[in-house]
């Protein structure tokens, strides 16, 4: 089992107090997609225009979302210990273990990154921003929902760690 995680935030920075708002984790277990979980997160602070923009997410819709404390110890539960996949790991690491520190945890699970694995193995692509490999890929995603949203971006995530691991065995 690996787990296609992704996050959204406030900004780019939380050592400049920027938090995540929205995660989203997708479960892998024998080369497809098996379940998956998203969450909204209140955590005090606003989210600019800018921002609001990239998302889609607005300050009034954390109005009634879970509590940090309640959504990560869901994302824990959710993710157990298994390996977690990301596109720019450490993006997403830097603001979950910024998130984790406030709350006392930490988050030991191993990591791989699906940016730095394309890289690798397309190293001639002209892009390698999540929403072209999943064009250029043909791979599946949500109809329904737009890029720069947790959910979306971490099926896509693990869409693309799928095709990866196919081409992989070829």
């Amino acid at each position: 089992m690996i787990i296609a995680i992704d996050t959204e935030t406030t900004g780019l920075s939380p050592a400049h107090g920027d938090r995540v708002i929205e995660w989203a984790a997708v479960k892998i277990e024998e080369g497809r997609i098996v379940d998956q979980e998203s969450m909204l997160i209140n955590p005090g602070v606003r989210i600019p225009m800018s921002v609001q923009k990239i998302h889609g997410i607005r300050n009034q819709d954390l109005a009634g979302a879970r509590s940090p404390e309640t959504a990560w110890q869901e994302f824990f539960k959710f993710v157990g210990d298994a390996p977690l996949i990301a596109h720019n790991m450490q993006f997403d690491n830097r603001f979950i273990a910024a998130e984790m520190a406030r709350l006392g945890l930490t988050l030991r699970n191993s990591t791989v990154c699906t940016l730095a694995l394309s890289r690798k193995c397309y190293p001639n692509l002209p892009s390698y921003r999540l929403k072209d490999l999943v064009s250029k890929f043909q791979l599946e995603r949500p109809s329904t929902v737009a890029f720069h949203r947790a959910l979306n971006d971490a099926y896509c995530v693990a869409s693309l760690w799928l095709h990866l691991q196919r081409r992989d065995h070829e």
